[in-house]
């Protein structure tokens, strides 16, 4: 999703994008060979849910490591833009999904784990078939604004940027 949001922008279909992006993809070269402007808004926490089977409520928080063996479900069209862009994560997943109701009901079936940030897992908190567990040490959960440094509309996106963080911080 997130390479198609870019992609967008750069190739002037849209004027403005937002993305869950990992901190590391965005880079001075990044941004400097795309003709971005770039702004990070906020970070959010992320969360792993799993069915009670997988047994990680027994840790107070996880690291990627820790889970990366495991089956995922994934909010995502498919593998190849998955969030988590990790190919020990994309040997496992088991479901790539737009569908937030499939995706939970997944969780709750036992298919496989996800990860969400903690906006959505706040709706989905109280389910006594899984576990929610916090994610340390994570670049995930990043939402980035841009557009094109010689868009036309840049004088009018920066003063949306600046309201926008008025909301953010």
């Amino acid at each position: 999703v997130s390479s198609r949001v870019l992609d967008g922008v750069i190739g002037g279909i849209s004027d403005i994008g937002f993305s869950i992006l990992k901190e590391e993809t965005v880079t001075p070269q990044m941004i400097e060979e795309s003709g971005l402007y770039m702004k990070k808004l906020y970070s959010e926490k992320m969360y792993v849910l799993a069915h009670k089977k997988y047994g990680l409520s027994r840790k107070k928080s996880l690291v990627f490591d820790e889970i990366e063996k495991l089956p995922f479900v994934v909010f995502a069209v498919n593998k190849e833009e998955d969030l988590y862009n990790n190919k020990n994560v994309s040997n496992n997943i088991v479901l790539s999904t737009f569908n937030l109701d499939l995706l939970t009901e997944a969780v709750e079936e036992g298919i496989g784990i996800t990860i969400l940030n903690s906006s959505i897992v706040q709706n989905f908190s109280n389910n006594s078939n899984w576990d929610v567990v916090p994610l340390r040490n994570t670049s995930l959960g990043n939402l980035y604004y841009f557009f094109r440094e010689d868009s036309p509309k840049r004088e009018l996106l920066l003063q949306l940027e600046r309201e926008l963080l008025k909301y953010c911080y």
